[in-house]
């Protein structure tokens, strides 16, 4: 019997915040948040200090995968949005500007002068179901892909949020039979390799796992000494996450897609 497994995770408020590149909303959250989720519990646990290399062997075994099949709870973004006066990211410019002996609390000494407008739309989720994203394990590919998806399934409880920090979120994994899988409640996303979908989403591919920690060190980097004030680390979208993968929507026998307006 064909096995796959099933990583879980279920958003405690009930919204979902992501986005899309070009600014839409994100239903249902990609693949590749689903596996950032997991690398940054990686990095938790790891207090800093690198990875151990059962962990990274699990991660960069999961990158090597095509994208998942998800099941996820039907959901529907609001069509009224709301802009929040939110931080830039710029304390760095401010503590400069301390060191240096300028505490007037203008310009670039002054945090409230590096905050920046940010459009937020949440999407809402329906009923009580968690996000489920499904690998099937392969038989050949791995000597012990049990042993892979037990690390990764330790991992999954250390997940702390989905994308955006406000996306609370707890998680778990299993190997679950493809019976199971059928009885997963939820809407079925299909991955497409080509044709219109409903929703372009990432996926993570070979080299994911090392662009995220190499820029994760960029990040940490930028209050270097250095002659630029501020260095910005490397774009996500530069980094090796796969074109993104195409789905479409369907459901389990016996229940009924809902209309969508």
């Amino acid at each position: 019997m064909s096995a796959h497994f099933c990583l879980a995770i279920g958003l405690l408020d009930r919204t979902f915040h992501g986005c899309l590149d070009r600014g839409d909303c994100e239903w249902p959250p990609s693949p590749a948040r689903a596996y950032q989720a997991l690398v940054a519990a990686a990095g938790g646990r790891a207090c800093g200090g690198p990875l151990p290399d059962a962990v990274r062997g699990a991660l960069e075994w999961l990158e090597r995968q095509p994208a998942p099949l998800i099941v996820a709870p039907e959901a529907s973004t609001t069509s009224i949005a709301y802009r929040a006066s939110v931080p830039n990211n710029a304390m760095d410019i401010v503590g400069r500007a301390w060191s240096r002996g300028n505490y007037t609390n203008t310009g670039d000494a002054s945090p409230a002068t590096h905050r920046t407008m940010k459009t937020i739309r949440r999407t809402y989720l329906f009923g009580e179901g968690a996000l489920y994203y499904v690998w099937p394990l392969p038989e050949l590919e791995l000597a012990n892909p049990q042993a892979a998806c037990a690390t990764l399934s330790e991992l999954a409880r250390s997940i702390l949020a989905l994308g955006w920090g406000v996306d609370l979120a707890v998680g778990h994994g299993e190997i679950l039979t493809a019976d199971q899988i059928e009885k997963l409640p939820g809407e079925r996303w299909l991955p497409i390799a080509n044709g219109a979908g409903f929703a372009d989403l990432r996926a993570p591919r070979a080299g994911t796992l090392a662009d995220l920690i190499a820029r994760h060190r960029r990040f940490l980097a930028r209050f270097a000494a250095t002659s630029t004030p501020h260095r910005v680390p490397q774009s996500l979208s530069a980094c090796s996450i796969s074109t993104p993968a195409r789905c479409a929507r369907s459901t389990p026998p016996g229940i009924p897609l809902p209309s969508r307006t």
